[in-house]
């Protein structure tokens, strides 16, 4: 099972867990995992069991985090991979069960095949379960001193004896900056000591990017951000590396991770939010529209929408998990809440819409959690249908979902705007004008259409004009004989 979590370097704290296990075709082991400099893909070795009587590895996956976590294989055949670990070039390297060969992803933060997986020779070194990212001599073991300033020196006998030198400085800062710059720089010279000297510089952050780094003269950096981030193309962010050789090479390499406000509007199946809507703002911008997937029931996507009015404080939408045995729901559950609850405002209006997963009357419930027990109330009873969904409006944050009503009868209570016909006061007006003139119309055509002959008796028929006839001229007989 694989969960992912948003993680404070200042304080520590995992948040927002999210379960991106693969789906049920890749229910085997995970043998190794990590993620791309990115942050965009994760990277893991799939098997089938760990015991050494069956081990069985066959391959490395990439899922792409920010596109419904689908999963390609990185490898194009059969491989026993083992250990997985990122470089200080950016590349990953894997190591192949008892093979000479070390496999290689040259461009982690593209996806597959533009990864570039190959497989290199490993000189006549094989390893069977992971990468080591230090040098490691069984006969002379490495001795090391430590210090206030975090500073260690392995060192063996052998002739030419590496000498690693490291010192972090941490100055943490009590606001969000907007940019980090860690620097790492490599001098080697001639000589067989290469020297690293290593600057970080955290901010407060809710993500973690790992550490790594292979033999004694390299570097390693750290890229925290405000949170998980997505790819971007600007930056804001710009760790450099500087290699420099005073023998014969003079190379300059700079790589760049931009990271960007991270969205943990993600429901408990790992289908992110739809682009380019990104919530939370790192800078507390405005969220008009946050839309929100909310998961599946029965194999339906449920597509939930939350519009809060201008310069509303930045919120979280993700799947809730609040039930009843004694209510039905005709939706999946969405959970409502401030990504800052101090700045709550006192007095707001929001619209919840959600997609209904069958036909009936329903409302939009929250669950009490004010009761005891907690029970779904209805919120809104006056539903209006938007593309599909269901909307209604509420001013407070709880858990949300279309409650049906088993009578099909109706809640009632609707507001004022629902005793409309067409819902608006102009429409109905306009459709009683309409039927009251098409009324007077026909009274005008039936009257006209009496006095014209062949009118008359195209609707009397010819023995009632007859009859009609003859009592006009009856009558006329009758009216001349009295004047006489």
């Amino acid at each position: 099972k694989f969960l992912l979590f948003n993680f404070d370097v200042t304080t520590g704290m995992l948040s927002l867990p999210q379960d991106i296990t693969p789906e049920s075709t890749f229910q085997n082991v995970g043998f190794s995992i990590l993620l791309s400099e990115n942050e965009r893909f994760l990277y893991f070795v799939k098997g089938g069991s760990l015991r050494p009587a069956f081990l069985y590895l066959d391959g490395i996956y990439q899922m792409d985090l920010s596109n419904n976590n689908v999963v390609v294989r990185v490898d194009p055949e059969v491989n026993y991979f083992t250990g997985i670990s990122l470089g200080p070039d950016g590349k990953i390297y894997l190591s192949r069960q008892e093979t000479d060969q070390l496999g290689v992803i040259n461009f982690p933060n593209q996806l597959c095949p533009a990864c570039g997986f190959e497989l290199l020779p490993a000189n006549g070194f094989n390893s069977s379960f992971r990468l080591v990212s230090e040098t490691v001599c069984s006969d002379f073991p490495p001795v090391f001193s430590c210090s206030s300033t975090n500073s260690h020196t392995p060192s063996n006998s052998q002739t030419e004896s590496p000498t690693l030198s490291e010192s972090a400085s941490t100055t943490p800062s009590s606001t969000i900056p907007t940019s980090t710059s860690p620097t790492s720089t490599i001098k080697e010279t001639s000589s067989p000591s290469p020297s690293i000297t290593e600057t970080n510089t955290p901010s407060k952050s809710n993500s973690a990017v790992n550490e790594a780094a292979s033999g004694p003269s390299t570097s390693t950096s750290t890229s925290p951000s405000a949170m998980r981030p997505s790819q971007s193309n600007s930056g804001s962010n710009t760790p450099s590396v500087i290699a420099t050789a005073s023998t014969e090479r003079n190379a300059t390499n700079t790589q760049s991770s931009v990271p960007s406000p991270v969205n943990p509007v993600i429901s408990s199946n790992r289908i992110p939010v739809q682009s380019p809507i990104t919530l939370p703002s790192v800078s507390s911008r405005s969220i008009p529209e946050v839309l929100v997937n909310a998961g599946t029931i029965n194999g339906i996507p449920e597509i939930a929408t939350v519009e809060a009015p201008e310069n509303f404080p930045s919120i979280v939408v993700q799947q809730g998990d609040a039930t009843s045995n004694f209510v039905q729901l005709s939706s999946s559950v969405i959970d409502v809440s401030f990504l800052r609850p101090e700045e709550a405002p006192d007095d707001f209006s929001v619209e919840i819409c959600i997609t209904p997963t069958q036909s009936g009357s329903a409302c939009l419930g929250f669950f009490d959690e004010t009761e005891t027990p907690s029970r779904w109330k209805c919120e809104d009873t006056c539903l209006e249908k938007k593309e599909g969904k269901q909307c209604g409006t509420t001013s407070h944050f709880t858990n949300f979902a279309l409650l049906l009503d088993p009578s099909g009868k109706g809640f009632g209570g609707c507001s004022s705007e629902w005793d409309y016909i067409t819902n608006t006061l102009w429409g109905d007006i306009v459709l009683i004008s309409s039927v009251s003139i098409l009324f007077a119309c026909c009274v005008v055509f039936f009257l006209v259409m009496s006095f014209v002959p062949w009118c008359n008796r195209v609707i009397l028929g010819e023995e009632g004009d007859r009859i009609q006839r003859l009592r006009s001229s009856a009558a006329s007989s009758t009216i001349a004989q009295l004047r006489e």
